[in-house]
């Protein structure tokens, strides 16, 4: 089991239980697979060579979070390795990696914590409800102006 190895070294050792599968079941068409794993995996290597520390710097560029980022990372590979393992065919490695960094910063956008409303309301910020909308706003504004000029009136009216 290749558990908490760096990221080749799992691409590796995946490959290689593909090997020993073949191996125990002998059937030519295992062979053939794992050659085409070989060569996936040298591709796949190649791919996290050249674009880890692009993707980094992108994952920090848009969450500013440095570990966060090295996370997003391992994440994205580890993603695109699951979906080559599940037998998917991949027509461009590079595209496909950067389709699931996107994804995953969509995701990471999705999970942030939104501010509750009481929060707000207690740091001194008026909540609006939802009937409440620009119209209300103005005609409050307007009958507060108007009730202020009412009282300005002499008694007689």
């Amino acid at each position: 089991m290749c558990v908490g190895q760096p990221i080749k070294r799992l691409a590796l050792c995946q490959y290689t239980d593909t090997l020993k599968i073949g191996r125990e079941f002998g059937d030519n068409n295992k062979k053939i697979v794992m050659k085409q794993n070989k060569k996936l995996t040298e591709e796949f290597i190649k791919a996290y060579d050249e674009l880890s520390q692009v993707l980094f710097r992108r994952f920090y560029f848009k969450l500013s979070k440095w570990d966060r980022s090295k996370d997003l990372v391992q994440e994205t590979f580890t993603r695109a390795w699951q979906y080559m393992g599940n037998g998917h065919e991949i027509t461009n490695l590079k595209s496909f990696i950067y389709k699931v960094a996107n994804n995953l910063i969509i995701d990471e956008y999705r999970r942030k914590k939104s501010v509750s409303l009481d929060t707000l309301a207690e740091a001194g910020f008026e909540v609006a409800t939802v009937n409440e909308g620009p119209e209300k706003i103005l005609l409050e504004a307007e009958t507060a102006h108007l009730l202020k000029h009412v009282e300005r009136l002499p008694d007689k009216y």
